[in-house]
């Protein structure tokens, strides 16, 4: 059974039953998929990023609360994500430039910027691309740290899965222990994992970030990394910890590379006090 696609599906439903918007946005990458709901708080617009082979709809634990506090939340599938179409031509550049339209066309004031993982490398591109439209640019274990060749595809090595028994492996490291549910979702996780394969494949030293790039970053900046995290090298966040402008860096205790997993509560109550924080600051 797909345990991971149900789990979505439950998560999507949960979402338009709660008045969210589920509608798609035309680009040149197809049709990219997003939920949409005004919140009922006076804080800025957030927008989320998930990371690779997620989905936005797995994010509802977070978007019910972040709704609460801002005026509005918007959760995009990536390209060959979730309810998004799967691109013709899976280049990383081409797959950013639709998020950018996406956001270009449905953004209508400067929002909060929320990435994980992939997303956090989307949420950076998207600030670098359009600064004016970001109020604060929010990341939990961002993508995108630099390596060279080697380093890159013995990476890119731990999302190839083989066997569902990779995916196990890959599992302990994104919840920086084994856990139960673990063994029953394992064949699922690799099924999806499998799907947006080719990313994986065309990615090159290029795409990545150079430190000058990140100093040029003019808005907010949170980081937060937490001390569970085992999918991401130790060296990645020491690169964003040198590399991002003055920011605020949080490590909160029970964070793993995925919080909205299992710490909406704190992924949410975290972010709103950085962003009341913004807001007094003006």
């Amino acid at each position: 059974m797909d345990w991971v696609g149900a789990s979505y599906r439950l998560q999507g439903l949960a979402l338009r039953l709660q008045g969210f918007t589920s509608r798609h946005v035309q680009t040149t990458c197809g049709r990219i998929h997003l939920f949409d709901a005004p919140g009922r708080g006076t804080l800025p617009p957030v927008v989320i990023l998930h990371g690779i082979s997620a989905c936005a709809a797995q994010y509802e634990p977070v978007l019910r609360r972040v709704r609460r506090w801002s005026r509005r939340v918007i959760a995009i599938d990536a390209p060959g994500h979730g309810l998004s179409d799967p691109p013709s031509d899976w280049d990383l550049v081409g797959l950013q430039d639709a998020t950018l339209a996406v956001l270009d066309q449905v953004l209508d004031e400067p929002a909060i910027v929320y990435g994980n993982s992939m997303g956090g490398y989307g949420a950076i591109r998207y600030a670098q691309a359009r600064p004016e439209r970001v109020r604060g640019l929010a990341l939990t274990s961002p993508g995108g740290a630099p390596m060279d060749a080697t380093e890159l595809r013995d990476f890119v090595g731990r999302f190839l899965f083989e066997r569902a028994a990779d995916a196990l492996v890959f599992l302990d490291r994104l919840y920086g222990e084994r856990r139960l549910l673990s063994r029953l979702i394992a064949a699922s996780v690799r099924t999806h994992m499998l799907q947006v394969q080719p990313i994986l494949d065309g990615l090159r030293p290029h795409h990545l970030f150079r430190a000058d790039e990140l100093a040029d970053l003019t808005m907010p900046i949170l980081l937060q990394w937490g001390p569970r995290d085992r999918l991401l090298p130790d060296s990645h966040r020491q690169f964003f910890q040198r590399a991002l402008p003055p920011h605020v860096f949080q490590a909160p205790e029970r964070f793993h590379h995925c919080p909205n997993l299992d710490r909406a509560k704190e992924l949410s109550r975290g972010l709103k006090r950085w962003v009341e924080s913004l807001e007094a600051s003006r």
